[in-house]
């Protein structure tokens, strides 16, 4: 696969030009050769293009205020939220289950103790700023996290 950077008169090419097939990609253009598609049509092959019709149909479905739920937590990632949506639908995750995922999550506190410290929320590994007023700060800091397996000499 070929990433292109077009001329500024060229905004963009889409299609196939003899042997060549050029697509856009969220404002990337990129080119790839053309193969014939390979069509196995198998028991499994259908039942995964049935439920990926499936999926999109229900993307096309949702209300915008789902889908800009979806497209915020495909945000800093290198897929829409469209594509996320499709990609659990395919693995049998639902909307309710990351809801139920997170509020667990809030509630029940499910990082492991060696994450975090004794007291605090904060998490061990992070190191606190240092500030003109307490230069030594990194001295009272234990040297390894809580949960910190020592070597057996």
């Amino acid at each position: 696969m070929a990433k292109a950077k077009l001329m500024p008169l060229i905004k963009s090419i889409h299609g196939r030009i003899g042997n060549i097939i050029f697509y856009n990609v969220k404002g990337y253009q990129y080119a790839r050769s053309y193969t014939i598609p390979r069509n196995p049509r198998s028991r499994s092959q259908q039942k995964n293009r049935t439920g990926f019709g499936t999926a999109v149909k229900l993307w096309q479905d949702l209300p915008l205020k789902e889908k800009s739920f979806y497209n915020r937590l495909a945000k800093n990632r290198p897929l829409s939220g469209y594509n996320l949506f499709i990609s659990m639908q395919m693995k049998g995750i639902t909307h309710e289950s990351i809801i139920e995922f997170n509020t667990r999550q809030r509630y029940n506190n499910i990082l492991p103790a060696g994450y975090q410290r004794a007291n605090t929320s904060v998490s061990a590994y992070m190191q606190p700023d240092v500030d003109a007023k307490s230069p030594d700060i990194y001295n009272s800091m234990p040297s390894k996290p809580p949960g910190w397996v020592a070597e057996a000499s």
